[in-house]
């Protein structure tokens, strides 16, 4: 025999947080800022409600690369139910790579978490530490996450390129040759 469902005034709430708090599921996924609410049904049973206004999470928003180095991951997923297809497409500049630009979530699978890598250029620049912008938009014939605007992931850059050595004079004036490395 099914039981009635419940009205959300039959719950008693044990203990919410607020938009300064941050939430993370089993799984480790930042879930980000909303409101988090621990539900006591009247049998007891405990129920975690989350309400969030992020439509669309990216996790983490900022990573570190080095030129050269390993690829640096980050994962964006629907944070509510799609009533379509929503393609997100990545934009980075010229100081990163992602794996791949379009992201697809179709509205049967809405809550795959999908994997974003990033490579740090390898130039012959010498920049030293700079840093890198990923943005992403959303694309779907559904009203609520067409055009929204998905939070960018900043990428800082180690440069692997060795700075140029410089002479230096000693205190007779002369100069010392440059050392080599």
């Amino acid at each position: 025999m099914a039981s009635a469902p419940l009205s959300f005034d039959q719950f008693t709430v044990l203990t919410h947080g607020s938009s300064t708090g941050r939430f993370a599921t089993p799984a480790g996924l930042d879930l980000g800022d909303g409101l988090n609410l621990l539900l006591a049904s009247p049998s007891g049973q405990t129920l975690l409600a989350r309400l969030s206004w992020q439509r669309i999470s990216v996790n983490p928003t900022a990573l570190s690369a080095a030129e050269g180095g390993e690829r640096r991951a980050y994962r964006i997923f629907l944070a509510q139910r799609s009533t379509a297809t929503v393609r997100i497409t990545s934009t980075a500049d010229p100081q990163f790579a992602p794996s791949v630009q379009d992201l697809f979530f179709a509205a049967a699978g809405w809550q795959a978490v999908q994997q974003l890598r990033v490579e740090a250029a390898d130039n012959s620049l010498v920049e030293g530490s700079h840093a890198g912008v990923a943005t992403h938009l959303a694309q779907s014939a559904d009203f609520n996450l067409e055009g929204y605007l998905v939070a960018s992931v900043g990428v800082e850059i180690a440069d692997n390129d060795p700075l140029p050595l410089v002479r230096v004079g000693d205190a007779s004036g002369a100069r010392a040759p440059a050392s080599s490395p």
